[in-house]
C-alpha cells in the first residue's frame, strides 16, 4: 500500500465532486470491537462525467468501504482507492 503522508485524497475526491465530475452518497457506521470502536466509511458512486475518465463506465454504481480507527482514517483510504480506480494521476492529488 503506498504511504498516504502529505496526501489529501479526500479533499481531491470531493473537489471532483464540486466540480460535477463524480457524484456519490456517502454512509458511516460506527463498528464496536470489544471495547475498541472502529469507523466504516462508505461512498456509492452514482454518477461520473466519463470523458473525463475513459473507460470508467462500470465504476458507476459501484460502492467502496474502508475501516478506520478515525471516520477521517476511513474516508482518506476510501478516497484514495476511488482516485486509484479512476486513474487519477499522484500528482494531482493535492
Amino acid at each position: 500500500m503506498a504511504t498516504m503522508t502529505g496526501k489529501r485524497y479526500w479533499l481531491t475526491l470531493h473537489n471532483l465532486q464540486q466540480k460535477g465530475v463524480i457524484s456519490y452518497t456517502e454512509e458511516r457506521k460506527e463498528i464496536w470491537r470489544g471495547e475498541n470502536v472502529e469507523w466504516q466509511f462508505l461512498i456509492h458512486i452514482t454518477s461520473l462525467d466519463l470523458p473525463s475518465f475513459p473507460g470508467s463506465e462500470n465504476l458507476v454504481g459501484q460502492s467502496y468501504w474502508e475501516y478506520g480507527a478515525r471516520v477521517k482514517d476511513a474516508k482518506e483510504l476510501v478516497a484514495r482507492n476511488i482516485l486509484l480506480s479512476l486513474k487519477v494521476d499522484e500528482k494531482d492529488i493535492k
